[in-house]
């Protein structure tokens, strides 16, 4: 909902809106909003209340969202994020944020203290931060989708196999590849499945450089989706 840099844009509410509407689309099992910091946004308790009839009407199995926990600090506004009955996860890593957060507990909200898998770009460039993913963040999304021919059959596949942070969308509208704002862009909300599949086949990247990681048959797959080899 904000992008994930420090002087990002807030996502529009006709955005969210229509950011849901195409998520629907694709049967999705968890809404996940993230950022930046989501918490940040002016209208995110109203979005919050947006996913959350979708919720309430079984539309969704779940919704959670992405936080760093500095919200916590106005108790307040905690408050009327709370009564809504919707999750966070709470990552405050040390190494992007360097003071403290004031702790809550709560049975929605659950901490983790670092980010476990980090990728080669944004801040944990600037921040010299080591790359802990062994690879690609698209490369799941691209295999299936290439195997099935079919961006709704893959984005299916990969919830079956409760792999759900590809594809992402981001705080403009745009449709990527990845997880992040600055990953490949294969389309837009207004995109139908045959365009996104059309452009997830193919695209081509590697710019996080990831792939290096990749051995045997998962650096040959990514040969296959790159050069067709």
């Amino acid at each position: 909902m904000v992008e994930a840099t420090p002087d990002g844009e807030h996502m529009s509410a006709q955005t969210f809106i229509d950011a849901i509407d195409f998520s629907m689309k694709y049967d999705p099992y968890l809404i996940l909003i993230s950022g930046g910091e989501p918490t940040s946004h002016p209208l995110f308790l109203t979005f919050l209340k947006h996913v959350k009839v979708y919720k309430d009407y079984g539309k969704i199995a779940s919704v959670l969202v992405a936080s760093n926990g500095m919200f916590l600090e106005d108790e307040v506004y905690t408050k009327e994020i709370l009564k809504l009955g919707i999750p966070f996860q709470i990552t405050h890593d040390p190494r992007y944020y360097p003071h403290e957060i004031k702790k809550v507990e709560h049975d929605l909200l659950t901490y983790e203290d670092t980010l476990r898998l980090v990728s080669p770009i944004g801040r944990a460039v600037t921040n010299n931060i080591p790359a802990q993913r062994q690879g690609p963040l698209c490369f799941n999304l691209r295999s299936l989708c290439k195997n099935h021919n079919s961006f709704n059959l893959a984005v299916g596949h990969l919830r079956s196999l409760v792999k759900m942070c590809t594809p992402s969308i981001n705080v403009d509208g745009s449709v990527v590849a990845g997880e992040a704002p600055s990953c490949y862009k294969i389309g837009d909300i207004k995109s139908t499945n045959e365009e996104l599949t059309q452009n997830l086949n193919n695209m081509k990247c590697g710019k996080c450089g990831l792939y290096k990681n990749l051995e045997g048959r998962y650096a040959a797959q990514w040969n296959f989706l790159e050069n067709g080899e």
